[in-house]
């Protein structure tokens, strides 16, 4: 047992003997609403209680009596709710304070001590992140599509009813008569995955009032706009802001008001089989005429990922080509070039494209692929001919299955 960062046992003999963990029962339930149906409920726990009994045992008179004094004196500090660890429970605490302490029950050279916590939040919290292990505040499923909200910009409420959590692999299998199971070649990578759910409609000015037909029509107009027109776009979900998946509605959803008034229809997003970062990280390196080395940060997704390089002309000298090379020995030439004093020349692995100061370049690339790496270390050098002195700036969304 500790609290307030200190173990009882650094007072003298001083042993946790009984913990007792109590929730009361009058746990508000918490009911998200509309129109007077119930969407969904959370019961959050009552107030949590925990009692803790010392043993203290000392040598003589002076020595318990000062053990006591030590102990009763660190429960009854004054202090704003601390980490409150139990037996063993190095991994998760409570935020309490101590709210009683018991007279010693004296029998001869020992004694018994009782203290009282109150949490002032029944959850426990985590040791690693300093968060609650339950998530009452966690945003709901709701979602952002091509660079729109389904709530704030149409009305309307996600509901997401299945999630493929693994792509499908690619996989190339056959079978060979009169030979027992069958043969797999090496993987083509991994299909699309799919997010499926009903999307509400409802009214974005707080009034209970049901949409009129005519409302709910223009509004699915729009709606029909926004999910269609944008074909394939970043699909960013409220629970998981920093990442985004590459999706686009492929199927034909018709609006139905036998499970709401307003009219509900079903949805599903074909995604690409990777999730992106929706912030690029990355190294920039200034003032390089010679092959520079450029440590990438640590890519741990495991999976191929391709580099946006921009190469920026530093020197009154013409750049006339550039050289990118990876770890693994591959080389990714750009030729034919002239670039002037403060002109830029991108090599994006993410788009495949070739640009100077934004317009295409492609025939002067000669790297065939465009470069990308898979695990770490990540290193890549930039060599320019010509005789100018360059910045370069490498940069990298990460991936996840």
């Amino acid at each position: 047992m500790k609290f307030a960062g200190v173990d009882p046992a650094t007072f003298g003999f001083v042993k946790v003997t009984g913990w007792k963990d109590e929730r009361q029962p009058d746990g508000m339930l918490s009911v998200l609403t509309y129109r007077g149906g119930v969407r969904g409920a959370v019961r959050q726990e009552g107030l949590r209680q925990v009692t803790v009994t010392f043993l203290v045992l000392g040598e003589d008179e002076v020595a318990i009596r000062h053990t006591l004094s030590r102990l009763t004196g660190w429960l009854t500090a004054p202090r704003a709710a601390c980490a409150l660890f139990g037996e063993g429970e190095a991994w998760r605490y409570y935020r309490a304070r101590c709210q009683t302490v018991s007279a010693p029950e004296r029998q001869g050279l020992t004694a018994r001590v009782t203290a009282v916590f109150q949490c002032e939040d029944p959850r426990p919290y985590s040791t690693a992140t300093g968060k609650p292990m339950i998530d009452w505040d966690a945003p709901l499923c709701d979602f952002t599509f091509a660079g729109k909200h389904c709530y704030r910009d149409f009305g309307l409420l996600f509901e997401e009813t299945g999630y493929q959590v693994l792509p499908a692999p690619d996989a190339s299998i056959y079978r060979i008569p009169g030979r027992d199971g069958t043969i797999r070649m090496a993987d083509a990578g991994r299909m699309v995955r799919t997010i499926t759910g009903r999307l509400y409609l409802c009214r974005a000015d707080g009034v209970d009032a049901p949409l009129s037909q005519g409302e709910a029509r223009s509004r699915m107009h729009r709606v029909a706009e926004w999910l269609t027109g944008a074909g394939r776009a970043p699909l960013i979900m409220d629970y998981e802001p920093d990442k985004y998946y590459e999706a686009e509605v492929l199927d034909a959803p018709v609006i139905s008001t036998e499970k709401w008034p307003n009219g509900c229809f079903e949805v599903t997003f074909v995604c690409q089989s990777a999730m992106l970062s929706v912030e690029r990280g990355g190294v920039e390196k200034q003032g390089i005429s010679e092959p520079t080395l450029l440590l990438l940060f640590p890519l741990k997704t495991g999976m191929e990922t391709p580099l946006v390089i921009d190469v920026w002309n530093t020197s009154d000298v013409p750049l006339t080509g550039v050289d990118l090379s990876l770890r693994d020995g591959s080389i990714f030439s750009v030729r034919g070039l002239s670039l002037g004093s403060g002109d830029q020349l991108t090599v994006d692995g993410e788009k495949q494209t070739v640009l100077v100061n934004g317009k295409d370049a492609f025939e002067c690339y000669a790297g065939g692929a465009f470069p990308a790496i898979t695990g770490e270390p990540n290193e890549l050098r930039v060599t320019p001919y010509g005789g100018a002195t360059v910045s370069a700036l490498a940069s990298i969304r990460g991936r996840w299955l």
